[in-house]
């Protein structure tokens, strides 16, 4: 008896007459749940929006802060004074040293580490 004879043997049958029907009634169960399931994401979603007044306020809250945290980053670590470009060239170039550059980058990395878990707090319903 070869491999596709399978459905002959008293196995295959029960295979193909109980087991494929059950597989397919839990695939169409999965299929309607998971399809509520993404209905209520939106539905979190639509609500947790804010609106246009909202949107440009905390980007202008965002924008403010990080300005504020990358001087304050630039100022500690790198010992630069600001962040404004100078009418002169010269002035806006920095020897800075490997370990005050990694220094600086951990810092911003756990800024913006923080900045994403204030943003999740902020927009949760």
């Amino acid at each position: 008896m070869g491999g596709d004879d399978f459905f002959r043997t008293r196995m295959g049958a029960r295979f193909f007459e109980v087991t494929v029907p059950k597989i397919a009634d839990q695939l169409e169960r999965l299929a309607k749940a998971f399809e509520a399931y993404v209905a209520e994401l939106r539905r979190a979603n639509d609500r947790a929006q804010p609106t246009q007044g909202e949107s440009a306020a905390r980007a202008a809250l965002g924008d403010a802060r990080s300005t504020t945290t990358l001087a304050t980053i630039a100022r500690e670590h790198l010992s630069v004074e600001t962040l404004e470009e100078s009418a002169l060239e010269k002035f806006d170039f920095y020897k800075v040293s490997v370990p005050s550059i990694r220094a600086a980058l951990q810092a911003a990395y756990q800024a913006g580490i923080a900045a994403g878990l204030r943003q999740l707090n902020v927009e949760q319903p």
